[in-house]
């Protein structure tokens, strides 16, 4: 009986995953990434372009990186599964079915930043929002955007600049 409850929490316990709060090597069904963004099994991404002209370096299958014709592929979430260990700490990686038996590894917040996946849903990080209103700044010097445009992107993006 003991045994059936102390299995039965293991599993409950490693159904999500949440980003800097991971302390064990486990396979989960849910990520809560470092942008905030709740990926779950099923759900699709898109993987952008390889930052090398030798493949992807944060998508890895076998642990050599995948080729650089996967590129705009859109992809199933299998599963999520962290590696590390307890010195050095965990991370979590999207696990999606590739070629053969062996599973395809997206370091996914590490490949996010560098446009190797692309998710549409995910939120806006400090920088892009950043980045966004210093554009918009420049086109309505530029006098290609109205004052009245401009004001509506700042009232919408400074909440995230503020709060992050």
């Amino acid at each position: 009986m003991i045994l059936l409850v102390v299995s039965m929490s293991t599993i409950l316990f490693g159904q999500k995953a949440e980003y800097g709060n991971v302390t064990q090597k486990a396979k989960y069904t849910e990520y809560l990434t470092k942008n905030g963004d709740l990926l779950k099994v099923g759900d699709t991404l898109k993987l952008g372009k390889a930052i090398s002209d030798k493949g992807f370096q944060y998508i890895t299958q076998g642990g050599q990186p995948c080729a650089i014709w996967l590129a705009d592929k859109v992809v199933f979430v299998d599963h999520f599964r962290s590696f590390g260990t307890k010195s050095q700490g965990y991370k979590v990686y999207v696990a999606f079915k590739g070629y053969g038996l062996v599973p395809v590894y997206i370091d996914y917040d590490s490949a996010i930043e560098v446009g190797e996946v692309v998710n549409k849903n995910s939120k806006m990080t400090r920088d892009e929002a950043i980045n966004k209103l210093s554009e918009a700044k420049k086109l309505l010097d530029l006098e290609i955007i109205s004052q009245e445009e401009y004001d509506k992107l700042k009232k919408e993006l400074t909440p995230i600049i503020v709060n992050m």
